[in-house]
């Protein structure tokens, strides 16, 4: 077995651990803490009254470390030493050393709270202060009195260790240095304005020099990841691009470990900052963010790209020089570095405490006993208060702040109580199946893909339209999540995904996720029913998603409880609409406050769905215009739900406060006020006759536009058309007192508007449809049009032209989709095209563009002077197939021979450019008998390699 650093500290660990209840070990990256610990504590003979435990943060981490300490061990998978995650065990009757998500560990506290299964509870990583690490330190401290004899080892490589020995009754630390190889900090001379395009550029600096290993990168999420990824594609450097980061699939990470003869250019999260070890990594590329959630309130967090600590940054630069001496490439000054926070900020203080709450509770602790709970770093009173008000309203826990049966039952959901809530609706509603789709959409990755380039974003547009659902979210993700699976094949499914612009690895992990809660529901002895009802599935999301209801209260912006500047997120299928009330998944705060995965509600849904004892009242008495009201107005999280006047019977019904001032407004009202309230009661009727025709006309209006193509028209009319809609709906409908004559014009000539603009596009989409039949007339025989004849092998029908063609008249493409022939106006619009595409089964295919025909969505209706044909240029004539290979051969000449030009453009560029500032000296060369010469300032230069000058 190698040697490592912590191999020398063998005896002084076991010793310290056997003779403590809590022991801290220090050990510095590459040390061997994660993999060797276990097995000097199984060599000493721990593991036999109970297995020896370890938690780590990340699934990967988990699986790889326990794969590696296997083969350590000479064992196979799952008999001494196993692991356990979410989604999968290997764990036997013999397992004696057990790896473990945090997750794991905490749902095993609550059927055994003292965890007697284990002798040896070990939490790696404890630097990180994941919530749920802070939560098991919490409870593990707790234990000790109830355990004596189980051991605790908390352990990390950037651990500020005198705090955990403190936290723990000042237990004794052991600590253990890194590997001999040391790792050269490389600091950046400035702050880069683009930290991507940086990182890029230094990657392609390293891989062009002469310096040996793999290339480690750290970036803050997975946008960025691909951002840097395509920019390295692009550069065509000499390497393995390799994204790594959470929401991968198993087999998508695995792939990073798999070493060839080729480099690799690692580009991670920080889920390769620790336990996870890259072989051959050499050089760290560290941008110095990371993203995290950071607290605003017990609705809201804000996901911010921020510096990350000294720790954070040292634990990256450890990932280098494992194996040979290595150098870490911060992007970032040293000044920066310095006046970085030392340590990581605690999770626990940067996120709700809802689901740690509800766990708590579950486990058997009181509030008092949670508020007395010994956390690292306590939360504080107020936060605890505030996730216990949402889990009564969840209905989590009672009035009286008792653990309900459906709060055990979401608990024991792998999801955030609010999407408990939700499943658990969707019982009483008959539709389990969809809400749980929808739940494990919420928690996955965003379905739909937009990638960059202002074509290809317009076309995932246009494949994206058809599958979203202007209500809700859930309803889109279950309209994407139906059609996806209509798909039964998997190679069909991926093709349907890519030709729509969608990703096959989220809907897969949303299938996962799904079968595992059916599963867990099914534990619980819920039917899993089904139900297509919209309504009932929008009421089931409502219920879980109530704690943020948002009202609308602008043009666009909506209060969600005290504040009025949230906005629909532009990726939500509701943005550019305006429903009353709508409720959303969270609310985050990034460039302005958003509200993500949103569903339009009815306001008659939430007396069925909120808590009475979550509802405020609030009784007001009206005595103008000569008449005595009672107003009762109902308030949800500071927002009026509801405003109506109560019938009095009698006065015993008022309540007390209100009493008084009631029977007080009862005496005479002076005659003035009455004869005020008939003229005002005679205007009102006045207004409400004007208003009949407008109402009429409205509708109209309405049924107009509902009739055409939305599509076809500019994102901002079309926005000025919803917004006319809804401002005249209001004046009209919602208007129930005296309106002026000015009001009635004003409504008049919005509406006059209106019925010129969608009169306007109309007519334009009307003219589209007849300029498309002539368009289409006038296309040359040759791309299909008439008998629709494939360019190929002269099929009749090119819709059916679907199978494997002559590949040799096809010059080479990229991607599964590229046209072959179009026509397009002079001012850039494509009117029809026909495509060449990879079918599943990998032949080729040809097609018409899908819906090209119809006259929906081809042309606009934007006037044009001429029309051109293009071919791609893609098609061999059948008299150049037999030259097809020389004419590949030529055309990647070309590529090479362009980009050699442009690099010595730019390298004359450069040069003219260091000739201004004075750093380089101009010489040009003359053909002086036979040799190439030049003369500057009376001195002669010569050209040594002649050869290599033109």
């Amino acid at each position: 077995m190698e040697k490592l650093p912590i191999h020398a500290f063998e005896a002084e660990i076991v010793q310290t651990v056997r003779e403590n209840p809590v022991t801290v070990i220090a050990a510095k990256t590459g040390a061997g803490k994660s993999t060797r610990v276990p097995l000097m504590l199984l060599a000493a003979g721990f593991g036999k009254q109970g297995m020896i435990g370890i938690t780590l943060p990340r699934r990967v981490a988990v699986i790889n470390v326990s794969e590696y300490v296997t083969t350590l061990h000479g064992t196979k998978p799952g008999e001494t030493i196993g692991y356990q995650i979410r989604n999968d065990r290997s764990v036997g009757a013999a397992t004696r050393v057990k790896f473990m998500t945090e997750g794991i560990l905490l749902r095993e506290l609550h059927s055994d709270p003292e965890l007697r299964r284990y002798e040896v509870v070990i939490v790696d990583e404890a630097h990180e202060r994941g919530v749920n690490q802070d939560l098991i330190l919490a409870l593990l401290k707790k234990l000790q009195n109830l355990r004596p004899t189980m051991k605790i080892v908390i352990m990390s490589a950037t651990i500020d260790e005198e705090r955990f020995s403190q936290f723990f009754g000042n237990a004794p630390i052991v600590k253990v240095p890194g590997r001999v190889f040391p790792v050269e900090i490389r600091y950046a001379a400035e702050e880069p304005e683009d930290v991507g395009s940086a990182i890029a550029q230094k990657v392609e600096e390293i891989v062009r020099s002469r310096e040996d290993g793999d290339i480690l990168v750290f970036l803050p999420d997975e946008k960025s990841i691909r951002s840097v990824c395509d920019k390295l594609d692009e550069a065509r450097i000499a390497a393995r691009i390799l994204p790594l980061y959470g929401n991968q699939s198993p087999d998508e990470q695995r792939a990073v470990f798999m070493r060839c003869n080729e480099r690799r250019v690692i580009v991670a999260t920080n889920i390769a900052e620790t336990s996870i070890t890259i072989d051959g990594v050499v050089h760290v590329v560290d941008s110095g963010l990371i993203k995290q959630l950071q607290y605003v309130s017990a609705s809201m967090s804000a996901l911010r790209v921020a510096d990350h600590s000294q720790a954070g940054c040292n634990q990256r630069a450890g990932r280098a020089g494992r194996t040979q001496p290595g150098i870490c490439h911060r992007l970032f000054t040293e000044e920066s570095f310095q006046e970085r926070p030392p340590y990581t900020e605690p999770e626990i203080k940067r996120m709700s405490l809802d689901a740690i709450l509800l766990k708590l509770r579950v486990l058997g602790y009181s509030m008092d006993d949670v508020l007395k709970l010994e956390f690292m770093d306590q939360p504080g009173e107020a936060r605890w208060m505030e996730a216990a008000e949402r889990l009564t309203l969840l209905g989590a826990l009672d009035k009286d702040g008792n653990v309900t049966e459906d709060g055990r039952r979401m608990e024991r959901l792998p999801v955030a109580p609010m999407l408990g809530r939700m499943l658990l609706t969707a019982e009483k509603f008959g539709c389990v199946e969809q809400v749980a789709t929808v739940v494990a959409g919420f928690t996955a990755r965003p379905v739909f893909v937009r990638p960059r380039g202002e074509e290809k974003e317009d076309e995932a547009d246009r494949k994206h339209a058809p599958l979203r659902d202007k209500t809700s979210d859930a309803l889109t993700l279950l309209k994407v999540h139906k059609a996806w699976t209509a798909r039964r094949e998997r190679e069909e499914q991926n093709a349907w995904a890519r030709d729509h612009f969608l990703s096959y690895r989220a809907l897969r992990d949303i299938d996962s996720s799904r079968a595992q809660i059916l599963g867990i529901m099914a534990n619980e002895g819920v039917t899993a029913s089904r139900s297509d009802d919209p309504t009932l599935i929008q009421k089931a999301v409502a219920a879980g998603l109530l704690v943020n209801l948002c009202v609308h209260s602008g043009r666009f912006n909506y209060r969600w409880g005290e504040r009025s500047d949230v906005f629909i997120h532009p990726s939500s299928s509701l943005f550019g609409a305006t429903p009353r009330m709508l409720v959303c998944a969270s609310v985050v705060e990034t460039t302005k406050t958003f509200a993500r995965d949103c569903t339009a509600i009815e306001e008659a849904w939430l007396a069925e769905l909120i808590p009475e004892h979550a509802l405020e009242k609030k009784w007001s008495i009206d005595t103008l215009f000569g008449e005595t009201r009672l107003i009762e107005e109902v308030f949800f999280q500071g927002l009026i739900i509801r405003s109506r006047e109560v019938q009095i019977a009698s006065e015993e019904e008022l309540p007390p406060e209100l009493l008084e001032k009631y029977r007080a407004a009862l005496a005479q009202l002076p005659a003035w006020m009455v004869e005020l309230h008939q003229r005002k009661a005679a205007e009102k009727a006045e207004s409400e006759e004007k208003l009949a025709p407008y109402s009429l006309r409205l509708e109209q209006v309405r049924y107009a536009y509902d009739k055409l193509a939305h599509e076809a028209i500019p994102e901002k009319d079309r926005r000025t058309i919803q917004q006319l809609l809804a401002e005249i709906s209001y004046r009209v409908h919602a208007t129930r007192h005296y309106l002026s004559e000015h009001a009635f014009r004003e409504i008049d000539a919005d509406l006059a508007r209106l019925e010129r603009l969608i009169g306007q596009f109309r007519e334009a989409q009307d003219e589209a449809r007849q300029i498309k039949e002539i368009l289409l007339a006038a296309i040359p025989e040759k791309f299909g049009v008439g008998g629709l004849t494939c360019p190929l092998c002269d099929t009749p029908t090119v819709s059916a032209c679907a199978k494997a063609h002559d590949k040799k008249r096809l010059l080479p493409f990229g991607g599964a989709t590229h046209w072959i022939a179009r026509i397009r106006t002079d001012n850039g619009v494509i009117v029809w095209q026909l495509l060449l595409k990879k079918n599943a089964d990998g032949t080729l295919g040809v097609y018409e563009e899908p819906d090209y025909r119809s006259g929906e969505t081809l042309y606009s209706g934007k006037p044009f002077a001429t029309l051109t044909c293009e071919e791609s240029g893609i098609l061999l004539p059948e008299e150049l197939v037999l030259r097809r290979d020389e004419i590949i051969a030529d055309l990647q000449t070309l590529k090479e021979l362009k980009r050699e030009v442009e690099r010595d453009l730019k390298a004359i560029t450069d040069a003219e450019a260091a000739v201004t500032r004075g750093e380089m000296v101009k010489l040009t060369f003359a053909d002086e008998k036979g040799e190439l010469a030049a003369r500057r300032d009376g001195k002669r230069y010569v050209a040594t390699f002649a050869e290599k000058y033109p």
